[in-house]
């Protein structure tokens, strides 16, 4: 029977397996050796030349750098959790997905933007070679990269995405744009005549002020009115495009979102914006955020029905945000030549409409409607609903000191009518409603109709919520009405 035998080296002692051999060479080499060839072989794999490139037009300078970065983040990686790549399938997994992402960051190219450059030089990615303009440093850049912008009012530049209206900026591709020092130092002006800002799909944009925004255009479309809506702030998209640290101010539209239309904006100030619908905003996502000002208006003097939606938002989603000072407001004014004729104008949630608002704020926001054409043999027929907001959904809101008011001028027939002062329609849940009102005053006619509902709500289904000192009143000059209901139409749930 053969016997099998360990093999031997020369000195006659057994030989050593591979593995023996790097667990004792590891146990017995010193910490800063081991320490000093690791550096060694990472500078080593970082020193890759033109020659060997993909692309033979750049440098090994440019090379190089990139990579260095890259290499050092994934070395890093390696290193300290090389003893688990032993470890299961899924631990592995896990593990070449975050080397991954460590690659693709260190990868990710900067462009610089100064308005006071004196050296612009594509791709701009220094602060020496800085682009004066924003969009050019976007065109600069590529999917995933970073547009980095310092203290200033950018007011050049522009780039149209849809039709012929021109954005200031129109980021069209996947990339995020920031600036360095916040809103209060830089500055998007659209002059009154452009767009401030467009955003594709997962682009994003922080620390800005867009302010003077225009969609001066007036085109027939259909939704979602690329063209017509968004005078500061136009996204592709609500979930995936994301606009944080943000003042949007002084903007206008014709259609929808004076301020801004799409997206989800966080920490952001929207102030002072108007259009017809929405003035603050438009089908967007808003956390945390300041509604301050803002205005959806209509105005006529030769058609027979207006209407507006929204003085603050419009079809959005809100979380703990503050609605205050907002208006809708639906005028008729001048002189009709058409007797018999009837006109109407209607006004719906001075701070939010068709929304979902949870734990906010509302306060000080009104919608009026007025009819104050000037020829007495015309009717004219005015409503406003939802002082604070009409048709939404509310949830841990408080809702103080907001208004809805109408109000009919000088007609042979017609009617104002005012309802909720605080909210119209929709539901109410855990809610205090307190010191709102609706009113409805006549300023002359032969026959002419006035109600107000509902001075704290009108219409409503409320659960657990308590509403305090509310009032809905009529008023004619020199004739004096009785107060109306506080509230009207409710359905009150357990």
């Amino acid at each position: 029977m053969k016997t099998k035998t360990k093999p031997e080296n020369q000195n006659g002692q057994p030989r050593m397996t591979r593995m023996a051999r790097m667990k004792r060479n590891f146990s017995t080499e010193h910490p800063e050796t081991r320490k000093r060839d690791f550096e060694q072989e990472a500078k080593e794999r970082t020193e890759i030349r033109k020659a060997k490139s993909l692309f033979p037009s750049l440098t090994s300078v440019q090379i190089c750098r990139p990579l260095s970065r890259a290499m050092s983040s994934f070395e890093s990686a390696l290193c300290s959790l090389r003893c688990l790549l032993f470890k299961g399938v899924c631990l592995r997994s896990s593990l070449c997905a975050l080397c991954v992402l460590l690659w693709q960051s260190a990868l990710a190219g900067v462009h610089y933007v100064d308005v006071n450059s004196t050296n612009a030089t594509p791709p701009y990615t220094n602060w020496t070679t800085a682009a004066t303009n924003i969009q050019d440093a976007v065109d600069a850049a590529v999917a995933g990269d970073q547009v980095v912008v310092t203290n200033g009012i950018y007011a050049t530049g522009g780039r149209a995405v849809y039709g012929t209206l021109t954005n200031r900026v129109a980021v069209n591709k996947p990339l995020a744009l920031r600036s360095v020092n916040g809103p209060q130092f830089t500055t998007i002006d659209g002059a009154g005549a452009v767009r401030c800002v467009y955003l594709t799909n997962s682009a994003s944009l922080s620390g800005f002020t867009l302010t003077n925004g225009g969609v001066t255009l007036y085109v027939s479309e259909s939704p979602p009115y690329r063209q017509t809506s968004g005078g500061g702030l136009w996204c592709e998209g609500t979930n995936d495009v994301v606009v944080s640290n943000c003042v949007v101010a002084g903007n206008w539209s014709w259609n929808s979102g004076g301020g801004a239309y799409g997206g989800t904006l966080n920490r952001c100030t929207v102030a002072n914006n108007s259009s017809a619908d929405g003035g603050g905003a438009a089908q967007s996502t808003l956390n945390n955020c300041t509604l301050v000002g803002n205005e959806a208006w209509g105005a006529f003097s030769d058609n027979y029905n207006l209407s507006a939606y929204g003085g603050g938002v419009y079809n959005c989603t809100l979380n703990n945000c503050a609605l205050s000072s907002n208006s809708v407001s639906a005028l008729i004014f001048g002189d009709y030549t058409s007797p018999g004729a009837g006109y109407y104008s209607y006004a719906y949630g001075g701070g939010a409409y068709g929304c979902r608002l949870n734990n906010c704020t509302l306060s000080g926001n009104s919608a009026s409607a007025d009819s104050e054409a000037t020829t007495f043999s015309t009717d004219q027929y005015a409503y406003a609903t939802g002082g604070g907001a009409a048709d939404c959904t509310l949830s841990n809101c408080a809702l103080s000191g907001n208004l809805a008011s109408a109000s009919a001028g000088v007609a042979y027939s017609g009617e104002a009518g005012a309802e909720g002062g605080g909210v119209y329609g929709g539901q109410l849940s855990n809610c205090l409603v307190t010191s709102n009102s609706a009113s409805a005053v006549a300023f002359g006619g032969e026959y002419i109709s006035l109600y107000a509902y509902g001075g704290a709500a009108s219409t409503c289904v409320l659960t657990n919520s308590t509403l305090i000192d509310n009032l809905a009143s009529l008023s004619v000059p020199r004739v004096s009405l009785p107060s109306q209901p506080a509230a009207a139409g409710l359905t009150l749930a357990p």
